[in-house]
């Protein structure tokens, strides 16, 4: 990984020192997540980083060759963050800079996700499916913790597929990203052990269904669903606070109730998880085990 003179170098610096203390992100709580805001904003303002853009010119700044600068600038802030399994082959950013508690929500999730999967694929091996796999980020994240495992991902968008499979290949990463429509007959002639989806669904409030059956249609062990909270709590007061998000105004309703009734598997855990620095966004976890 090349390192670029100046900010970087300071950044690397501040980064080691922070580290030294131990207010490396290693669990969930409300001063965890202060203190990785602290640690992001302070980074920034000692290492004298640029201010933050908006999505689109860190995209043009990317494609046009930008992508190792880019990276020296962020690599030390993930690490001190993520820790040590944060790789340049897994730090591809979505079409935004994630910041503060975004990313320590953002850790929690990927070692859910780690731990869920690792349950339902003990030898290591297999096919694991993501359906709404955007830019790539969790396959990349999982490459690293199942060397053996054939790593497939699905995805609408033509250009954030293409994108994924790019980045996958420019760095050796043997990942298989395929543009496909869940909600249309999926023309696939392959099988996954475990199959996955991270706030996907969400996304096809009033169509989930159609996407479920096909997930479904084509997983043998284990499928995995993270999702709007609501979906534990569809009646609850809690349940109707967590509709109260203003990400949009069409909601996923119905995913807990219909994986329970359609007999294609069996929900064996449903849990809320732990709030992440984000009281309404929220995330279940819902595991489906296949007969």
């Amino acid at each position: 990984m090349r390192v670029r003179r100046g900010t970087s170098l300071e950044r690397l610096t501040l980064g080691e020192r922070i580290r030294s203390r131990d207010l490396r992100i290693q669990s969930g709580g409300p001063w965890a997540y202060t203190l990785s805001a602290i640690a992001h904003y302070g980074v920034r303002a000692v290492a004298g980083s640029r201010v933050q853009r908006d999505s689109e010119h860190i995209l043009n700044e990317y494609d046009a060759g930008g992508r190792d600068e880019y990276w020296d600038d962020q690599l030390s802030l993930e690490q001190l963050i993520y820790g040590n399994d944060c790789t340049p082959k897994w730090l591809l950013q979505n079409d935004e800079l994630v910041v503060g508690v975004d990313r320590v929500s953002r850790e929690y999730l990927t070692q859910r996700l780690l731990s869920r999967v690792s349950a339902c694929l003990p030898d290591g091996k297999g096919t694991i499916a993501e359906f709404g796999c955007g830019t790539g980020r969790n396959l990349f994240f999982l490459r690293q913790h199942f060397p053996e495992a054939r790593l497939v991902g699905f995805e609408l968008s033509p250009s954030t597929a293409a994108r994924a499979q790019a980045d996958a290949n420019a760095f050796d990463l043997d990942i298989e990203v395929h543009q496909a429509d869940i909600t249309a007959p999926l023309v696939w002639d392959g099988r996954a052990s475990v199959s996955f989806t991270v706030h996907a669904l969400e996304q096809l409030p009033r169509v989930f269904p159609v996407a479920v059956d096909q997930i479904l249609g084509v997983t043998d062990r284990a499928a995995i669903f993270f999702e709007p909270v609501r979906e534990l709590f569809p009646v609850s007061p809690r349940g109707l606070a967590a509709r109260l998000r203003l990400r949009n105004a069409d909601h996923l309703h119905g995913l807990l109730d219909y994986l329970r009734q359609n007999g294609a598997g069996r929900v064996v855990v449903a849990e809320r998880l732990p709030t992440v620095g984000a009281p309404l966004n929220q995330t279940s976890e819902i595991v489906v085990e296949m007969g």
